[in-house]
């Protein structure tokens, strides 16, 4: 192959790939992929306190709310936490700190052994506890992960108010 068909080859490649890249990448900061997801940030020191307590994320999902489809920044996470009397005062103390004042709703959520939830400023929080038999956490992967045993399944969930695009 001549020096000049290697160039013009060169060339032709670097469109047909190239073009295509630059518009995927283009459409996906469009619609908010590389934003920050602020429900995620305001999570940190929840899950932070949990950690402390020796818990660890199973899963977790998000959006940041930037999309076509969804303009509500949210987040969940499934921890394992050892089961503590602590567990509660620590996440509520933590969640006080964040500026939300949860109270106990046990008996809206089937399933979870304690369910406590809050709002400040537009911004709910839900922290759900499940034992035994449902201390199972359901990721959006499609993973089934059981706790440890004598550990706890801790749903946290934080949604901010609907973004006006």
């Amino acid at each position: 192959m001549s020096h000049k068909a290697r160039k013009i080859l060169i060339i032709v490649v670097s469109l047909v790939v190239g073009i295509p890249v630059v518009a995927i990448v283009g459409l996906m900061a469009l619609l908010g992929q590389f934003r920050d997801n602020v429900a995620q940030d305001a999570a940190h020191p929840i899950v932070s306190a949990m950690s402390g307590l020796g818990g660890s994320i199973l899963c977790d999902v998000g959006d940041a709310g930037y999309s076509p489809d969804n303009t509500q920044p949210w987040y969940q996470g499934q921890l394992d936490v050892p089961d503590s009397p602590r567990l509660i005062d620590v996440v509520t103390a933590a969640a006080a700190r964040e500026g939300y004042q949860l109270v106990d709703t046990t008996t809206e959520k089937a399933g979870a052994s304690q369910f406590i939830k809050g709002t400040t400023h537009g911004r709910s929080v839900e922290i759900r506890v499940f034992r035994g038999k449902h201390a199972t956490a359901q990721c959006n992967d499609g993973r089934s992960i059981k706790v440890e045993p004598g550990h706890v399944m801790v749903e946290l969930d934080i949604a901010f108010p609907y973004r006006n695009l």
